[in-house]
This record gives structure tokens, sequence and C-alpha cells, in this order.
């Protein structure tokens, strides 16, 4: 793996989730300087909710580890609940690094085996024969017990 692709993978984004955050940034910035503040409290709530759908796709779209789609979907959380859209440059950015990274290959599932039965007989019976072996069994377990 080259040194750009790890760059692009620590510090990128998944384009949809830089258009994502940079949208929302502005429209809740167009509220919070309309009403001067007051639906900050709202700023706030939709920043931790836009969390859950940044982690899912940095996770699945963008191949990030858990840890690491967590990380960034906190940290954009946090850049959208301030109250100015000057942190919008930053996911920005991070989108365009996204664009530029490789696809990671997908990861190699080896095929499955075929089915096998979990437990193999350990003899035949033929239906004739059926009473006769159980009635062995009994009489072993009987033996054993009596003495």
């Amino acid at each position: 793996m080259s040194r750009n692709h790890d760059r692009f993978q620590t510090f990128g984004l998944h384009p949809l989730v830089a258009f994502g955050v940079v949208a929302v940034d502005m429209m809740l910035f167009g509220g919070e300087a309309s009403t001067g503040g007051v639906s900050w409290a709202l700023s706030v709530a939709v920043a931790v909710t836009l969390a859950v759908p940044v982690a899912l796709l940095q996770r699945y779209a963008y191949r990030d580890d858990w840890g690491t789609a967590v990380g960034k979907a906190t940290l954009l959380a946090l850049l959208t609940a301030i109250p100015t859209p000057i942190p919008s440059i930053f996911p920005a950015a991070a989108g365009v690094l996204g664009m530029f990274r490789r696809p990671a290959l997908p990861e190699h599932k080896p095929e499955p085996e075929p089915a096998r039965a979990l437990v193999q007989p350990a003899m035949t019976f033929e239906p004739e024969g059926l009473d006769t072996e159980l009635q062995r069994v009994i009489d072993k377990h009987r033996s054993s017990h009596d003495g």
C-alpha cells in the first residue's frame, strides 16, 4: 500500500459524507444566524444525530475500521455543532482527499466448504437387526448396574 493511500485513508472522508456535512452545516448556520443563536440547541441535536450515518458511511462505503469511523463521526459532529460556517472547510478538504483515494480491494472471502454431516453413523442397522442391537445395549446397561 502506498504512503499516499495511507494518508488518504487516514485523513479522507467519503465524498458523500463531506457533501452532507457541509450542506447540513450551512443550513444550520442559516438558522443560527437568523435567530441570533437561539437555535444552537437544535444544531447540537442535529450534529449528534448526523454522527450515526457518518460513522456507517465511513465504515462501509469508505472501509474505515470502526474506531476510525466513529472518531471521524464524532469530530464531524463537533465541527457541525459549532455555530459558524468556518469549520465546513475541514470536511470539504477531507472529501477532496477522499475522492482521490484508490478504492480498497474487496476482502477475499474463501468459498465455503460443502456442508457435511456433523455426526457420522458408527454403524448402519438393518431394520430387522435393530431389535437385536437394541436388546444388546439394554443387556449391557443392566449388567453394568447389577454388579
